[in-house]
């Protein structure tokens, strides 16, 4: 559903038959270059979702232009008072730090290794499962925007909830394949220890398998042996899976056990996978 001169798409939305925004006690918010998608829980219960999809704006300005339109139409959201509000901002804007080097008030400098901190915000998530640290920004104005209508809000690492959940087996050495339209997110494991994170935009299955391979290869993985799991948008009928398969020996798709649907369609489920499990 496209909304009348706005730049935006409506993905999906649920809502529960028994849906009370008074009772609504958590709010989750994912802001990501494509999208952005809110979760409304009672006792870790969704009871609304909605994800409204856009084209990666060319300035942050941009995209705050297009998250006041989604605001414009989101009385829903706009109605409900949680007392916990967690907001997951994705970007390429981080690094990782090993929490024995971590200091506080370095946070600026340790950001300015991989990226200019210029109009950036310096955050930083605990992720204890890795024993690390992300340290990441968020634009000033984003930052604005969020405070502006959610003054309580935490703001969270946009794959935060990813490094907890994952490795899902035992494997010594294994990957993962988060799939969103048009970008994907690459965690390799070494030893059940997160050896590489990143994030690709693509705009067909080529790119796709191109930027996966290359990847691969640069870490020496060996494609007769080392098992890769994906998930997400990813279907065994799909072209990335099929396109994949030619190279890549043991390629399975997960769904990880921890995951409660509820009544929750497919295709917001793995919209919103990122901020619920």
């Amino acid at each position: 559903m496209q909304g009348t001169g706005n730049k935006f798409t409506v993905f999906h939305e649920f809502v529960a038959k028994h849906f009370d925004e008074s009772a609504i006690d958590e709010l989750r918010l994912y802001i990501g270059p494509q999208k952005f998608i809110y979760i409304a829980l009672t006792d870790g219960i969704i009871l609304a979702a909605k994800s409204f999809h856009y084209k990666r704006p060319s300035s942050v300005l941009f995209h705050i232009d297009i998250l006041d339109q989604i605001m414009d139409i989101a009385e829903r959201l706009l109605s409900l008072s949680p007392s916990k509000v967690e907001v997951y901002y994705n970007t390429n804007d981080f690094t990782f730090v090993p929490n024995e080097l971590f200091d506080l008030n370095s946070i600026k400098e340790l950001l300015g290794f991989n990226t200019s901190t210029i109009n950036l915000i310096p955050q930083h998530r605990t992720i204890a499962s890795q024993g690390m640290t992300c340290v990441f920004g968020i634009p000033k104005y984003i930052d604005a925007f969020i405070h502006k209508h959610w003054k309580n809000a935490q703001i969270h690492f946009g794959s935060e909830k990813m490094f907890d959940l994952l490795p899902i087996n035992k494997d010594e050495n294994q990957i993962y394949i988060h799939i969103e339209k048009g970008e994907f997110d690459l965690y390799i494991y070494k030893d059940q220890k997160l050896n590489l994170y990143n994030s690709f935009e693509f705009a067909n299955k080529e790119e796709f398998a191109y930027y996966l391979l290359f990847v691969l290869e640069k870490m020496g993985a060996n494609p007769e042996t080392v098992p890769v799991y994906m998930l997400g948008d990813i279907k065994e009928d799909s072209e990335y899976y099929n396109i994949i398969y030619k190279y890549l020996r043991y390629v399975r798709i997960v769904e990880p056990k921890s995951m409660h649907r509820n009544d929750i369609e497919d295709i917001i489920f793995h919209d919103m996978i990122k901020i619920y499990f």
